[in-house]
């Protein structure tokens, strides 16, 4: 009876020590210096495909959320072997109350890197957006 108790609490232990789906990083805004928010981005195992998706929370006045709504970002994403790719892309807040606004929008869908390893995704958000609070990366994957 015990020893069964045993192994199945191993079974148990091992069947649960799973990689986890999705890996969440968040920058506040005062650690990201001139606006740049910097990830280390794991795009490792060549059978998977990626999702990437931002998110992130504004505060101020209501006047301040409606101008700063529409957040532009420059995202720049550096691969392992220092091939850098970029585009400019519009993230848009969704207004909670009177003195805040989020927002999480999926960047890329099923993405299959052309290289494996550590990515490096730069984000410049201009520094007139001083609503933002911090902005924060959301990478998840599935096998293909």
């Amino acid at each position: 009876m015990r020893r069964s108790l045993l192994v199945l609490a191993l079974v148990a232990a091992v069947c649960s020590c799973r990689e986890p789906e999705s890996v969440e990083m968040f920058v506040f805004a005062d650690d990201a210096p001139m606006g740049v928010y910097s990830f280390d981005i794991d795009l490792g195992d060549s059978l998977r495909v990626y999702d990437i998706a931002l998110y992130g929370r504004l505060d101020g006045s209501r006047s301040t959320l409606r101008e700063q709504k529409v957040i532009p970002a420059d995202l720049i994403l550096h691969s392992p072997s220092d091939s850098v790719y970029g585009e400019r892309i519009y993230i848009v807040a969704e207004e909670e109350n009177r003195f805040s606004a989020s927002f999480r929008t999926l960047w890329r869908k099923n993405i299959v890197p052309p290289e494996c390893g550590i990515w490096h995704l730069q984000a410049c958000v201009p520094l007139e957006i001083d609503a933002l609070r911090g902005l924060g990366v959301i990478v998840s994957h599935k096998n293909r």
